[in-house]
């Protein structure tokens, strides 16, 4: 009698790892995969996304090069992502592709999201509009923050430019006898802008037209 409970014990407790077991493996396989809708510092800008061409076959090979750079994972279509409802971008409006991750993938999970899809936007292309801007204060920090909101209206109103976008290289304040300038240069990994450009700067105070 001892050695019939002393087995079914011994099977029991088998029986009763192998469920924890696999209870643990699909809780770990569960947090391993990245959720497209966590957002944090690191990868907040994962679905924005910058394209040089409308084609919708370069917009989807954007969405998997950004999920392998921010979220770290390599995504297959149809096995890990589907794409909907494209809207292909223009020069003055952003375009959005909806991605969606398939339940069975194993490296993604989580529901629907917009990713939306810009051109970048060349910083020589503002000199002609704006060939000599008008800070509200004569610092670098204002013209700056003037150039930041000149950008974010000529690209769209949703975006934020940020410090990581562009960086000032040189800047001489404006005079009540002459104007001053400030140069701007994109960095390389920006989703926004790229290129360079130098604006002239009125004084501020200055009653000149």
């Amino acid at each position: 009698m001892k050695k019939v409970l002393s087995f079914l014990m011994s099977v029991n407790l088998v029986g009763s790892s192998s469920i924890m077991a696999v209870s643990c493996k699909n809780y770990a396989r569960e947090e391993n995969r990245a959720n497209l809708n966590a957002i944090y510092p690191s990868d907040r800008d994962w679905n924005i996304l910058n394209v040089n061409s409308d084609d919708l076959e370069t917009v989807k090979n954007a969405v998997i090069e950004s999920l392998k750079k921010y979220k770290k994972v390599e995504v297959k279509e149809t096995e890990d992502i589907i794409f909907e409802n494209y809207v292909p971008p223009s020069s003055i409006d952003r375009g959005s592709i909806i991605v969606t991750a398939v339940p069975s993938s194993k490296v993604v999970t989580g529901s629907s999201i917009i990713c939306f899809v810009i051109f970048k936007k060349d910083l020589k292309t503002l000199k002609d509009k704006y060939p000599i801007i008008s800070p509200e204060a004569n610092t670098e920090a204002s013209a700056f923050m003037l150039i930041k909101k000149i950008i974010k209206q000529e690209l769209d109103k949703e975006v934020n430019v940020k410090r990581t976008d562009a960086k000032v290289v040189s800047f001489n304040p404006a005079t009540k006898e002459s104007n001053g300038s400030i140069k701007v240069v994109a960095y390389d990994d920006s989703y926004l802008v790229e290129g360079e450009i130098t604006f002239a700067t009125k004084y501020a105070g200055s009653t000149n037209s």
